[in-house]
């Protein structure tokens, strides 16, 4: 954001002491909280939460950069001659460990009447599920509730030692090298359609948002195996939607005995809680996430209509896919613009898993899986893409693709581009095949224009003093009102930015024990620069 568009709503910083910290501790006190019912975590306050936590976040780019975004953007959504144009979109840029942009564009339904693609609008982001599959699978390996590097994975799904993949190990399903079908092959002798599952399982109202029980309708089928079994694997690893449903099933299982609590267990609630941080106090947080929007849809407002490549819209109960549980851990979560913000920062973090075994253990080559994704020289790693070795910018990612909608997203490390900071790019749309504009894919050409300002400081707002002093003091002086009062659209930004840095944590402890002496003298030593009084 350039200091003109500060400008614009800014007002001079005078007195704010005791006020400020009225304000801090109402808002951290007050407010909703997530809403869960059950392992059900679907539901339209969340997203209303997320919407209006999203919508007060300060734009850290120039005018000029979110101009030529922009552009890209809409060029990318009008597509070309003889190609449906996207019905709408969101995008999310991460600058380090802060949304640095967010922004919608287009519709996220048209009928029966046209309704805004907002920061609110959960839409489907495909196989970018298997990124937070892998960060839950992870996280359990890491803890030893699955001895790393993992046992024998029918143990841990609730199964046993008669399916045709029984060598297969966890470590196997993670890494797409247990020689399963890209897409399971059901079994008609126990389901195979929505009614059939729900008349398996009578006593569940919504069996295939449970893996676990999901599987058994395809586990002990061989034909989901690739010739041969040879201890669980192939010679040639295979992309498998089959083996990261059979992951969910894992997670849904052993999750039963991690809490006593009902809304962390399952596959859902795992992810939810633990990776997502739908229930976390402290951001980044993702409460709007869920599983199952299909099933869901008619209490869910804020979904998106999907789209074909023709543009025929349709809900998500009308395609293929609709009640397939094995889609959730593969493909079936729902987010919104800035819940893919988000999970780009938990990925250059300690939030869920260290920072380290993302470096080290999630972005390690496991095969040479990209002919089958049609992407080239593309490599597969644990829940994630990597660049090509031959090329020169190196990210990692992960895109996704399911009926009716299109998300992507890219994370560049500065030490491994020459440059100043860690840029990360993502979107999703509502329509397939969408994320190219001229031949190009649209991730690239924005991280062409971030990577050509970073460091000269034209297309970043950039922090001089330490610990983020001048962020705050940036958004304290554009939010405050002019009698000195800060309005209470403001609080959230200010109470994000506080929270990011050290002293900030310091003056919100003050506020919540309502010392507010101390909280006066600290704002001012820390943030408010002396003026005529």
């Amino acid at each position: 954001m350039s200091s003109s568009r500060i400008s614009d709503r800014g007002r001079s910083l005078r007195p704010i002491g005791w006020c400020l910290g009225t304000a801090l501790l109402t808002t951290a006190l007050a407010g909703c909280a997530p809403s869960q019912t059950a392992s059900v975590h679907c539901k339209p306050i969340n997203a209303w939460l997320t919407k209006a936590k999203d919508e007060s976040l300060v734009p850290l780019l120039s005018d000029t950069d979110i101009d030529t975004i922009d552009s890209l953007m809409l060029g990318m959504m009008a597509g070309k001659p003889g190609v449906h144009p996207v019905p709408g979109c969101g995008l999310a840029v991460t600058r380090n460990d802060e949304i640095a942009y967010l922004k919608t564009y287009g519709y996220s339904r048209m009928q029966p009447d046209p309704t805004a693609f907002d920061l609110g609008t959960l839409s489907g982001i495909g196989s970018v599920s298997k990124t937070y599959t892998a960060l839950a699978t992870t996280k359990l390996l890491l803890s030893n509730v699955i001895p790393f590097p993992g046992m024998k994975a029918y143990n841990y799904a609730g199964l046993d030692a008669s399916v045709p993949w029984s060598g297969a190990m966890v470590m196997d399903l993670l890494d797409h090298t247990a020689g399963l079908r890209g897409n399971p092959k059901w079994d008609a002798n126990r389901f195979d359609s929505l009614t059939t599952m729900q008349d398996y399982f009578p006593d569940h109202s919504w069996p295939s948002l449970n893996p676990s029980l999901v599987v058994e309708g395809f586990a002990y089928n061989p034909e989901n195996v690739y010739g041969p079994p040879a201890n669980g694997q192939t010679a040639q690893p295979a992309y498998s939607n089959t083996g990261y449903t059979l992951l969910g099933a894992v997670i849904d299982e052993v999750s039963q005995s991690l809490s006593s609590d009902p809304l962390q267990k399952g596959y859902e609630g795992y992810v939810w809680h633990h990776v997502a941080r739908g229930n976390a106090v402290a951001e980044p947080a993702s409460p709007a996430m869920c599983v199952g929007a299909g099933l869901r849809e008619d209490d869910m407002p804020t979904l998106a209509f999907g789209h074909d490549a023709n543009g025929v819209a349709y809900s998500q109960s009308d395609s293929k896919d609709h009640g397939w549980g094995w889609a959730g851990p593969a493909g079936g979560w729902w987010a919104t613009t800035g819940d893919l913000a988000r999970l780009m920062l938990v990925l250059q973090s300690d939030l869920v898993i260290p920072e380290s075994y993302i470096k080290g253990f999630m972005r390690k080559e496991i095969g040479l899986l990209s002919p089958e994704l049609g992407k080239g020289s593309l490599r597969i790693a644990r829940g994630l893409e990597l660049s090509p070795t031959n090329q020169v910018r190196k990210w990692f990612g992960k895109g996704g693709g399911i009926a009716g909608y299109s998300s992507e997203f890219r994370i560049w490390p500065a030490n491994e581009n020459n440059a100043t900071e860690n840029w990360g790019v993502a979107y999703l749309c509502n329509r397939e095949k969408a994320g190219s504009v001229d031949g190009k894919y649209v991730l690239d050409s924005i991280y062409d224009v971030l990577h050509e300002d970073d460091g000269q400081g034209v297309g970043i707002q950039t922090v001089s003093e330490e610990s983020g002093v001048a962020t705050v003091r940036r958004l304290l002086a554009a939010y405050a009102s002019s009698n000195g009062r800060i309005d209470t659209v403001a609080i959230g930004r200010i109470q994000r930015a506080l929270s990011r840095t050290p002293f900030g944590r310091d003056l919100l402890q003050l506020a919540h024990a309502e010392d507010w002496e101390a909280l006066e003298h600290g704002i001012r030593t820390h943030l408010v620069t002396p003026g005529p009084q």
